[in-house]
């Protein structure tokens, strides 16, 4: 069975906007309105990584075969698209070998373009899970699941939307599906929408945004400011960016998750203290009953191997330590 265009919009989750063209799908994370905010901007590209869409559907198909197109959309050029079947990861299209890579494999060049891959499944009932890759665009060529009678969406419970820089869109999980934020959707059983930007500050415009009514809403950002802003400026943008959340969002819980532990955390600023960042999110979200703030300090080990550039970024093994410990906090929390 090959999946119209219909179909494949049908069991798509995280995408604002789906658009056919010459043949290739395509999926937009972000609004019209959206996009042109970062217009003419070197963020404006990121904003075509497909990070937070995912294909989730049930079939009783015993092989899916896909085809994609992908092309830079971040400074990092690996990806893996990640195929689960009943909650278990059965397969990943990348287009990198985890074994092989080299130590300076951030900035290293992988291959773009048309890629193709088949997973076998078992037979019989199952709900399959696609994630797309957080660092390229990726667009859809062809989708086919082999002797299949039936597909079927499924839907989640609730809807996320997720605000944040380059750690949230997804940076640097080789696999996709290690990501925190898709971690999260996940835990919460909720469909996410992805509106994280590598390099990214508080934007107050941009949580202005029509994202519909989710249930929750996360918010990650600061470790950017604290290493590119003075610190009169961030407080401003960051009162900003909540007062407008709060506008949008009324009946959305929402959380603020403050910046991870960073290696060079104590090193000088014109911004001034690290833990300021923490004390100003603290102090201006709690005149607002529904957000809750969370500290990010302890939510990946201090240690640099957990972190793909031995500084900043988590890699697979820190976002696995982030993971784990937000779903404990949440727990408690929701």
């Amino acid at each position: 069975m090959k999946l119209t265009y219909e179909q494949i919009k049908s069991i798509t989750q995280g995408a604002v906007k789906i658009t056919e063209e010459n043949g290739l799908i395509n999926f937009f994370r972000f609004t019209d309105e959206e996009q042109k905010m970062y217009e003419g901007t070197d963020f404006y590209r990121k904003t075509f990584s497909t990070s937070g869409v995912q294909l989730n559907f049930k079939t009783d198909g015993d092989a899916i075969n896909l085809k994609i197109e992908t092309s830079p959309s971040t400074s990092r050029t690996f990806f893996s698209l990640d195929i689960f079947a009943d909650g278990k990861l059965v397969d990943s299209c990348t287009n990198f070998n985890d074994k092989d890579l080299s130590e300076d494999y951030l900035s290293a060049q992988f291959p773009q373009g048309a890629f193709t891959n088949k997973t076998k499944l078992d037979s019989g009932d199952k709900i399959i899970r696609i994630v797309f890759p957080w660092s390229v665009a990726t667009k859809l060529t062809e989708l086919e699941i082999e002797n299949a009678t039936y597909i079927e969406p499924v839907k989640k419970d609730r809807k996320l939307v997720i605000y944040g820089d380059s750690i949230t869109q997804g940076y640097d999980a080789l696999y996709c599906s290690n990501s925190y934020a898709t971690k999260l959707g996940e835990l919460l059983n909720a469909e996410i929408y992805n509106k994280a930007i590598g390099g990214e500050v508080f934007f107050p415009e941009l949580a202005k945004g029509n994202n519909g009514n989710p249930d929750y809403v996360f918010v990650a950002y600061g470790t950017n400011d604290f290493s590119l802003r003075e610190f009169d400026d961030f407080k401003d943008r960051c009162s900003r960016f909540f007062s407008n959340l709060t506008d949008n969002y009324k009946n959305s819980k929402i959380f603020a998750i403050t910046p991870i532990w960073r290696a060079d955390f104590d090193g000088p600023r014109k911004f001034g203290d690290f833990f300021n960042v923490f004390n100003t999110i603290s102090e201006l979200c709690s005149k607002y009953d529904n957000i809750t703030v969370i500290s990010g300090w302890d939510l990946v080990k201090h240690d640099i191997n957990c972190y793909s550039d031995l500084r900043l970024h988590p890699n697979d093994e820190g976002f696995k330590h982030y993971s784990k410990n937000l779903g404990e906090i949440l727990g408690v929390l929701i």
